[in-house]
């Protein structure tokens, strides 16, 4: 239920692209959403509207004017199949970050009339910005008592590993979903290898 209610508490901020291509991606240990830290705000859910300029297999180009940005969705791809070239659309989703590139898992795509375009661009024009000191004030904080995602699932393959390597599944459920993709950017940089289907160990 705690879940639950953590989830609900996860708002899809109203956002531009630029913001979130100057932000920090912010990942957090367990279950705790990762984020993109803003200078306007922390966005673990965000709502997005701009026009689909690329089309690929497995992704689509979001363009809402202050920059361009990859769509994704790893559970129902037909949620990109469905967007054309040249619609206008909202976006709910996700931001995630690979090899320092950000993009968004999908949730929702909708396309939606181009006039409310302009009255979202009146919102976000509303809006006021963070003090910067307790931008820098809490960056400064992670920095000094947080440790990175990959060092945490390095940890936990070298406590789970008994001389027959560390079940991936269970690195998942203790530390999160993102673990996976850590995993497979380790395995691709040669930090660690797949003794096994579904089992690394650290070289």
């Amino acid at each position: 239920m705690e879940n639950q209610n953590q989830f609900q508490r996860q708002i899809a901020m109203i956002s531009q692209v630029t913001d979130l291509h100057e932000g920090r991606y912010v990942k957090q240990e367990g279950w705790e959403p990762n984020y993109i830290r803003t200078k306007f705000a922390e966005v673990s859910r965000v709502n997005l509207m701009g026009v689909i300029i690329d089309k690929q297999e497995d992704s689509l180009t979001l363009d809402d004017g202050s920059g361009k940005i990859q769509l994704r969705s790893f559970q129902n791809n037909k949620l990109l199949q469905d967007a054309q070239l040249g619609d206008f659309v909202t976006v709910i989703g996700r931001p995630r970050e690979w090899n320092n590139a950000k993009y968004i898992n999908v949730e929702i795509i909708a396309k939606t009339n181009p006039l409310w375009g302009q009255v979202r661009k009146e919102r976000l024009e509303k809006r006021t910005a963070l003090p910067e000191e307790k931008i820098k004030e809490e960056v400064q904080e992670e920095i000094a008592t947080g440790t990175s995602l990959a060092d945490k699932v390095m940890k936990k393959i070298q406590e789970l590993d008994d001389g027959k390597g560390a079940d991936v599944e269970q690195i998942i459920q203790t530390l999160g979903e993102d673990a996976e993709e850590v995993i497979a950017d380790l395995l691709m940089k040669g930090d660690v290898f797949e003794i096994k289907p579904g089992w690394v160990k650290l070289l």
